[in-house]
């Protein structure tokens, strides 16, 4: 059956959410855990999801690498990974092994300029990501449909 797996960095946004949600309340409330963690590093086994709804987590990342900080100072280059590739590794490392796995973003950004930074973030190898978009306007572009291939 159905299980959701619900993160949040924040104790307080979780804490919120399981007293709005207590298990014994519904059906749907009994799908639901809740984890206090860091999205780089989900205390998930490798490969034990179907989907990742990101709402707003990739994101936050973009803006820590591309916006501008107090005083309008730009942030700092670095040798480290980006966090959008860091994220995008535990992503790829949580998702099944199958082309019917998908991580989907609820997001602000321009399709395009989301393309352009899942592509160059996602990581490489012997599994491939498959990278498209659906607008709320009815816009679609894929370079080859939805999941891995």
């Amino acid at each position: 059956g159905l299980r959701v797996a619900n993160v949040d960095f924040s104790p307080v946004a979780v804490e919120t959410m399981r007293l709005a949600h207590p298990a014994d309340s519904s059906y749907a409330a009994r799908q639901n855990e809740w984890f206090v963690a860091d999205a780089l590093q989900m205390p998930f086994e490798d490969g034990v999801f179907d989907i990742v709804l990101d709402k707003g987590t990739f994101d936050a990342f973009e803006f820590a690498a591309f916006g501008r900080g107090a005083g309008g100072a730009a942030p700092a280059a670095s040798a480290e990974p980006s966090g959008m590739a860091r994220l995008c590794a535990e992503v790829d490392r949580v998702l099944r092994r199958d082309t019917s796995a998908v991580w989907l973003q609820v997001t602000h950004t321009d399709p395009e300029l989301r393309l352009e930074l899942l592509l160059d973030a996602l990581p490489a190898g012997p599994r491939a990501w498959s990278v498209g978009y659906r607008s709320l306007d009815g816009g679609e572009s894929s370079d080859g449909g939805g999941g891995f291939e």
